[in-house]
Order: structure tokens, then sequence, then C-alpha cells
């Protein structure tokens, strides 16, 4: 059976560049849909497109990510199930400094998630649901002799979606 779902992603980050003592704390929005295919009742092979933006105090990025997963969908009752589910994704952003001395540039970036929904089942093949993620980020920006960038965010999502 086929999936599809639709979600947003509201996260705060503490972000650090390797080599370097800089961390600092920002807010995050992700949105974007995901397909998927049950290989059984429990496994679920996912595929997902997202577009985000993420801001601090000096900086304002932006940018899109593609990513697969694999779920494993565990029902706990009649109208309830928990999702626990891994992604592997990678994609593209650009910064966008406060400052006029600061040059725009933009990066390629691979993270990996882990995250632990669950999904209220208010209508046959259809559902609302919501839990926490964890996602770590490593991105390398696109200048020479620049440092790699690490970040780890600790989120909570929402997703509306269904099945046929």
């Amino acid at each position: 059976m086929f999936w599809g779902s639709g979600g947003a992603t509201l996260s705060g980050a503490s972000s650090g560049y390797t080599n370097s003592s800089t961390t600092t704390s920002s807010s995050n929005i992700n949105i974007g849909p995901s397909v998927g295919f049950f290989l059984s009742n429990l496994i679920l092979l996912e595929a997902a497109v997202e577009v985000w933006r993420q801001s601090d105090s000096t900086v304002t990025d932006y940018g899109f990510d593609i990513a697969s997963g694999l779920g494993f969908n565990v029902p706990v009752g009649q109208r309830v199930s928990i999702l626990p589910e891994f992604r592997l994704g990678g994609g593209w952003a650009k910064y966008n400094y406060t400052s006029a001395s600061t040059t725009d540039r933009d990066f390629f970036h691979y993270w990996g998630s882990i995250g632990m929904p669950v999904l209220f089942h208010v209508a046959p093949h259809f559902f609302i649901g919501g839990g926490p993620v964890i996602r770590i980020y490593d991105s390398k920006l696109n200048t020479p002799g620049s440092t790699a960038y690490e970040t780890v965010r600790v989120t909570l999502q929402a997703s509306i979606g269904g099945w046929f």
C-alpha cells in the first residue's frame, strides 16, 4: 500500500564549527511532503523533499533537502500507532548574513535523523500525528579553506496524511 504525508517541523538548534568553540542558537522550520510504500503492514520505505529556513542573530539560511527513510508502523491501539523512523538526506542551502561586511555563502550538507511520531488514525486510511525528531547535520561551505558546520537539532514534527 502507498503512503503519503505532508508536514512541518519547528525546532531550535545549537550549532558549531569544527575546530572552533563558536556556537549559536537558532530557530528552524522545515516543510515538505513524503511518499512511501509499505513492504508489509509493519515496514515503510519513504522518500521526502523539504524546503527550510533557519535564522539566528547574524544569519538567515534557507535551502532544500531530499531524503530516504525506513519506518516501522507499530499499532498501540485500534486508532493509535507509533512510527519509529530513520532517515538519511542531503541538500543545498544559502547563508544570508545580516552584516554588510560578511559575504553570503552557499553550502552542501548531509544529515541523519531518528524520529518517533505518534499517529492518530481519525478515519480509515487517514491520520494526523506528531512527535520528536533528532537530526544531525554536517555541512561544507563552498568556499576554499572554510570549516565544516555541524548542527544537532531536537525538533517536534507534525504531519497529516494517509494511504491507499
